[in-house]
């Protein structure tokens, strides 16, 4: 049933797919019809546990941000498969994003080209919608609440805003990340600095382990200073990496302009940074982009990631994606 809806959706615009997807998805939450799916994990579990800032992952496989932006169905989701799901990026207060269309498909490439631009309802819809499922969750599923700014807030600013959200959700949290990479809103990767990492810090004040997210093009010593900084200043770790800008593509740059690509055509830039960051930091990476199977999932803790993440193959081969994932690591934790 579950492939032949896949399928449907892959006929439909993105961002609608992804709305009937959501339809679906609270229609099902709502039946607790998630149950079908526990049947299926009897015989995988104990899958490479790990600890993590302190933290137990019964696997390391979770849902990257961006896909429950608002914390809609992380009941439904934390039923599975995932050890830990990522909420956000959530900001201050409600904003709309970029107009539309802003994602775009590249199929043959199992890719995407986003530009959403941080929509999302707010830190007080957010807040409502973990009250009213967390106890439904599963419960060893961990939950990350990824935060940013919102687009009107100059960047001389953007401090509170981080502040703002952390205030409102930290507690809800297992852990929390700051996210200065996106690159769908104006001036935000110029957060990517030491300066701004020791302002934020200050204004972060959680004991929630704190993570931070970074863009695929950072150079050799913007990596090694932001590394060293996010390691002095007592982040728990980082996470490797946000969308590639558009703009790296001369073929997508001319059709696009400006948007994030995801998926397998950010494998390479992803796994090139996994690879440099370990030169600079022995604090825990959740490594993503490009990861669609376990043998992926495997190079990248075999270099140095803790966890891995995962969206773009969700949208192209749908939640089944993440049983065989599981599947595939179980073979191999047996040979």
């Amino acid at each position: 049933m579950f492939s032949h809806l896949q399928s449907l959706l892959l006929l439909l615009p993105p961002e609608t797919a992804h709305q009937l997807a959501f339809l679906a998805g609270k229609r099902l939450q709502s039946m607790q019809f998630y149950k079908k799916f526990e049947e299926q994990y009897s015989e995988i579990k104990n899958i490479k546990p790990t600890q993590v800032a302190g933290l137990h992952f019964i696997h390391p496989v979770g849902l990257a941000a961006g896909f429950d932006k608002n914390a809609e169905l992380i009941e439904l989701l934390s039923h599975i498969g995932f050890s830990f799901l990522e909420v956000g990026t959530v900001t201050p207060l409600g904003q709309a994003g970029n107009p539309k269309p802003r994602i775009f498909r590249l199929p043959k490439k199992k890719s995407l080209v986003n530009r959403l631009g941080f929509n999302n309802q707010g830190c007080d819809v957010m807040r409502s919608n973990i009250l009213r499922q967390k106890s439904k969750m599963k419960n060893d599923v961990k939950l990350g609440i990824n935060i940013g700014k919102n687009k009107v807030t100059q960047n001389e600013l953007a401090a509170n805003d981080y502040r703002l959200c952390s205030e409102a959700l930290h507690d809800l949290a297992d852990y929390m990340v700051i996210n200065i990479s996106s690159p769908n809103t104006p001036g935000l990767r110029d957060l990517q600095s030491v300066s701004f990492l020791n302002e934020v810090r200050q204004a972060v004040k959680t004991d929630k382990p704190v993570f931070v997210k970074l863009a695929p093009e950072l150079d050799e010593g913007e990596l090694k200073d932001i590394l060293e900084a996010i390691s002095d200043l007592k982040f728990s770790g980082v996470i490797l990496t946000n969308t590639l800008s558009v703009a790296s593509d001369k073929k997508l740059n001319e059709i696009y302009k400006t948007g994030g690509i995801s998926g397998s055509l950010l494998r390479i830039s992803s796994r090139e940074m996994l690879l440099r960051a370990k030169k600079y930091t022995n604090l825990p990476i959740i490594s993503v982009g490009g990861i669609d199977s376990s043998d992926e999932i495997l190079w990248r803790l075999k270099n140095g990631a803790s966890l891995v993440q995962i969206y773009t193959a969700m949208i192209y081969q749908g939640q089944g994606i993440v049983l065989d994932l599981l599947k595939g690591l179980y073979a191999n934790q047996k040979l």
